[in-house]
């Protein structure tokens, strides 16, 4: 039993000293505990190698915790810079919504701007926690009111499309009603009078 816990121990060891090549800090917290477990449930071994076995040990385990902690501060210090990006961000995508546009063209040009904001923002990872959902809500909102506004202007434009389709669709209908009048004075001026009215609710 001695010689095999001793055995076992050592695995512990040599596994413990491989895991401190390992960049993901999850899997290292995980395989860490993993690890002292199976240390614990191993029983004793030859006392002349004990101290050795122990010194080993915690050496390795003391060195896994501080790159646990090292990996944990870099990702905190991240998480703080993608905290400033987002809020440069944030700023770029008010500015791009206080003046909306007010043609189809300009729409088209500022909605790519907006994907590309969106894009970005994903590009960008995680802010810190007790922050992430505010921030985003923000960065939301703006997006809400581009989209809504946006939404608006169509269904807008659709309905003076739709207006202007019946309109010219009056103006054909008149215009058959009247080529067959034999007064062509009369006619000539009623259909002058007719279409100046149809085209300028037109705006042609």
């Amino acid at each position: 039993d001695l010689k095999k816990n001793y055995s076992l121990k050592n695995q512990i060891i040599h596994q413990a000293k491989e895991l401190m090549g390992e960049k993901n800090l999850k899997t290292l917290d995980q395989q860490v505990k993993v690890l002292q477990n199976q240390w614990e449930e191993v029983g004793p071994t030859f006392q002349e190698h004990w101290e050795q076995l122990k010194e080993d040990y915690w050496t390795t385990i003391k060195a896994i915790y501080e790159k646990i902690n090292d990996l944990r501060e870099a990702r905190e210090n991240e998480k703080t810079e993608n905290l400033e990006k987002k809020k440069t961000l944030i700023e770029q995508v008010k500015v791009a919504v206080e003046e909306l546009p007010d043609s189809h063209q300009a729409w088209e040009k500022a909605t790519a701007l907006m994907s590309a904001f969106q894009d970005s923002w994903k590009k960008i990872g995680f802010a810190p926690k007790e922050v992430n959902d505010k921030i985003w809500t923000e960065f939301r909102g703006y997006f809400d009111t581009f989209y809504d506004t946006k939404a608006k202007f169509y269904e807008k434009r659709k309905e003076g499309n739709d207006e202007k389709k019946t309109l010219k669709e009056q103006i054909i209908e008149t215009a058959e009603q009247l080529k067959d009048i034999t007064d062509w004075k009369k006619g000539t001026d009623y259909l002058v009078i007719f279409l100046v009215i149809l085209y300028s609710k037109l705006n042609l």
